[in-house]
């Protein structure tokens, strides 16, 4: 295309990029190969490759206004939207159409808009009148999750039915009996689950074991307060399942064990599940988001997370028998709303069994909230502790430092005389320690950690 035409050339943009040290060279030329024979070339500094690719950029955009190539800048990047709305045009319709129009009107008794000649500005064609009322809803009142014992042919894991398999027309007596000779089988013959069991006793929950099964069973809800390492966090949920299952009721116990993180819910999953000398899937199991492993139907426990346990609410809590939610006292959106949930559910079922279960909570607190229901202590397992001070480990290694150490502590003090000094207690070590001891912990320094010492 020529300049005559009146068309905008085509034109050709390289730029070319290298760095020297710490700028950024930028070289650029546009070539008009039809206008002119004459080359326009940029070079520009920056930073960096952006800031001189813009410098570049804007200083051939200069060359190009100046040889009457591009138009002035208007100073607007868009174009403005046209305020205005669209001019009305006249339609022409059929006098039967009209007609058919006006007669509905007239039926509903609906009055037309009408527009004033005169009207510049916008007219609403909305119609004021009422054809039919909205019926008012009703109010619905607050409602409770709704919750049922284990029931027969029903998987509460799943929230479905069981259509195959043996245990779609086993009764739960008989899934009961088949549960309780399997786990006299095991405890006669299974050696590594006798070993299991004889240590699980040296924990101190077991002293309590007798207290939580008589709380568990005459009242809905339980507080177990218990040191950290008492072995409540595993330990009571089996005894729960363990008691159903020796009293030949092992089909009607399926409990659920909350826990505030899900890498807890896993590990102790798997942590149970090695004490019951089982794989994870049998009677113990979890869920947690994106990954489950699922108990059987009956006679199972299963861990899960706090928000777990809240999806499954939306949908009921059919065929579970107790709910455990331990770590109470990590207080959070959720923990707060699932105990109002299951104090309502409590008052509506007393049948269901609600355990609650901490190191550190206000037991006063909760226990006032589910209307004084009993609080069980369980006592923590002490060991003796040995203290050992800095002139005990230089004496029991016959340590003595190296001579760096001193010249080092001697340069920083020398460097500090002019801060007041300050009583060095390393020098002020007690005559029961030899005097080569003394002599060793006066030259370490008290600001600072002799690694010599530590390996």
């Amino acid at each position: 295309m020529s300049r005559e035409s009146g068309k905008p050339p085509d034109r050709d943009l390289n730029l070319n990029l290298f760095v020297i040290r710490s700028l950024v060279y930028c070289e650029g030329s546009a070539l008009d190969y039809v206008t002119t024979v004459t080359d326009i070339s940029a070079r520009e500094t920056g930073s960096n490759k952006q800031s001189a690719s813009r410098s570049c950029a804007l200083s051939l955009v200069r060359q190009l206004f100046h040889l009457g190539v591009i138009e002035a800048f208007t100073g607007t990047l868009k174009k403005a939207k046209e305020m205005e709305q669209m001019k009305p045009y006249p339609v022409s319709i059929s006098p039967d159409l009209s007609k058919q129009i006006f007669d509905v009107l007239d039926a509903l008794q609906i009055t037309p808009t009408v527009i004033p000649k005169d009207s510049e500005g916008p007219v609403s064609l909305l119609s004021n009148t009422i054809l039919e009322d909205f019926i008012a809803s009703k109010p619905q009142s607050a409602g409770v999750v709704p919750w049922s014992p284990p029931q027969p042919n029903w998987n509460p894991w799943t929230a479905c039915n069981i259509d195959e398999g043996p245990l779609a027309h086993t009764s739960m007596d008989q899934i009961s009996v088949d549960l309780n000779n399997t786990y006299r089988e095991r405890i006669q013959d299974d050696t590594a689950l006798k070993s299991s069991i004889k240590e699980r006793s040296s924990l101190p929950v077991f002293n309590s074991r007798q207290a939580i099964m008589e709380a568990v069973n005459d009242n809905s809800v339980v507080i177990i307060r218990g040191n950290t390492g008492c072995g409540k966090t595993t330990q009571v949920c089996q005894y729960i399942l363990d008691d159903y299952i020796q009293s030949g009721q092992g089909a009607y116990c399926n409990i659920v064990v909350t826990q505030p993180r899900r890498i807890s819910a896993v590990s102790v999953a798997d942590r149970v599940a090695t004490e019951r000398v089982e794989q994870l899937g049998m009677s113990v199991g979890y869920s947690v988001r994106f990954e489950s492993c699922l108990p059987r139907p009956y006679g199972g426990i299963m861990f899960c997370t706090v928000g777990v346990l809240l999806r499954k609410l939306e949908n009921g809590l059919r065929g579970v028998s107790h709910v455990i939610v331990d770590e109470i006292h990590e207080r959070d959106v959720n923990s707060d709303f699932i105990m109002v949930v299951l104090r309502d559910m409590i008052h509506t079922y007393p049948d269901l069994r609600l355990i609650l279960m901490s190191a550190t909570i206000d037991t006063t607190l909760f226990s006032r909230y589910f209307n004084d229901c009993p609080v069980i202590e369980v006592m923590g397992r002490a060991f003796p502790v040995q203290e050992y001070f800095l002139e005990d480990c230089v004496q029991m290694l016959n340590f003595v430092p190296p001579p760096d150490i001193r010249k080092k502590r001697k340069e920083k003090e020398d460097s500090e005389t002019g801060e007041e000094p300050e009583e060095n207690l390393n020098k002020a070590v007690s005559s029961d320690y030899t005097i080569q001891t003394r002599n060793s912990v006066a030259q370490l320094s008290e600001k600072e950690i002799s690694f010599e010492l530590i390996e």
